[in-house]
């Protein structure tokens, strides 16, 4: 059987990229975003790449015909073997060349945000990837028993998410104030 490639999933993507270049390329913090309605607004639209990455993934996850736990136990076995592979060689280069041990505490800082000293905070997407992949076979189950069971899923998937976004942009969480500025 030949899979016919989803260019639409491709151009989903292309965008997310761009949206993360912008979110990353403006600081909102800095006079010509704050000052700046436009620039203001690039800012926030970049917001939206995390989201956009999470439903081409799941897109690819949730689109297989049969979805096991052992299928997602193996995918978050790969993942973990690419964080724990940065982390460690990144640690092993500090203690070689500082004489400092930080493996556990770099691998606590890409788990969680606002960890000092850590440099893998940008990890989060793997661990939250992790998370979406032990709950996928029972989201196909629901997916397949009913569309208003999928319907009720997505409706309080999307207020949870709107609710948390909004937290973030007036500052009402600690994650961002404690979260270390992007270079």
């Amino acid at each position: 059987m030949i899979r016919k490639r989803n260019y639409g999933i491709d151009l989903i993507k292309i965008f997310a990229c761009i949206l993360v270049i912008t979110l990353h390329s403006l600081d909102p913090t800095m006079p010509v975003v704050k000052n700046n309605i436009f620039n203001s607004g690039l800012y926030y639209s970049g917001t939206m790449a995390i989201p956009i990455f999470f439903m081409a993934s799941g897109y690819f996850v949730l689109n297989k015909s049969n979805i096991s736990y052992l299928y997602s136990l193996q995918r978050i076995k790969n993942i973990l073997i690419i964080v724990f592979s940065w982390i460690a060689l990144y640690s092993l280069i500090v203690l070689i060349s500082k004489h400092k041990f930080i493996f556990f505490n770099e691998l606590f800082g890409s788990v969680f945000s606002g960890v000092p000293d850590s440099h893998f905070y940008h990890f989060w997407f793997f661990w939250a990837l992790m998370m979406m992949l032990l709950i996928a076979p029972i989201v196909v189950k629901i997916l397949r028993l009913s569309f208003n069971y999928y319907l009720g899923l997505t409706i309080i998937v999307t207020i949870i998410c709107l609710l948390q976004d909004i937290s973030l942009h007036l500052e009402y969480t600690y994650i961002m104030k404690a979260t270390p500025p992007s270079i």
